[in-house]
């Protein structure tokens, strides 16, 4: 274990944490900057493999990345680093906020306000999910990722509107191996 390697992820982490707004799913393309294009830590097919395999168990992909960054950076040292340094700042910010707002729950567009941060929160998970496909991906020259595309797709509709009521774990099982199959 490396202390000044585990105090790199966590500043690494803390600084994606902090100007990450929308969850952890949403900040999945600041942690590829960071991991990738600042810090050199893991090439873009490395990260989208271990991106992948985070889809794969439930929780936030940001926090499963931390995580696992760490861990390859400083050992177990790192991956605490790395968790506390990505949801520490939002901890922080969303305590100040709701004291802030706790006083504002009777009024008039409190309710809105959050409605609208759920619409937000929407977009920014749809552009990291964007921001993560190779560049190219969305040309008519690759119809893979089409393919993956509607996918992703299938599966958000199944999951909202609860089609057949099948259970999450299998939908998403059924479309890994759909996956694994078609691209």
């Amino acid at each position: 274990m490396n202390p000044l390697a585990a105090i790199q992820v966590f500043l690494s982490m803390a600084k994606v944490g902090l100007i990450g707004f929308g969850g952890g799913n949403a900040m999945v393309t600041l942690v590829k900057h960071e991991v990738v294009d600042v810090r050199h830590w893991m090439t873009m097919e490395q990260f989208q493999e271990v991106l992948s395999l985070s889809y794969a168990v439930p929780g936030l992909s940001a926090g499963k990345l931390a995580a696992f960054i760490g861990w390859e950076q400083a050992g177990v040292l790192g991956m605490f680093a790395g968790l506390v340094g990505i949801w520490l700042p939002g901890m922080i910010f969303m305590m100040a906020l709701f004291y802030f707002l706790r006083d504002f729950s009777n009024t008039w567009w409190y309710p809105k306000l959050f409605r609208g941060f759920l619409f937000a929160a929407a977009g920014l998970i749809a552009a990291s999910i964007f921001s993560a496909l190779p560049s190219g991906a969305l040309t008519p020259s690759v119809p893979r990722y089409a393919i993956g595309i509607l996918i992703s797709v299938a599966v958000f509709v199944i999951l909202t509107w609860k089609v057949g009521n099948i259970p999450p774990v299998v939908v998403v099982i059924a479309a890994g191996l759909l996956g694994l199959l078609l691209l």
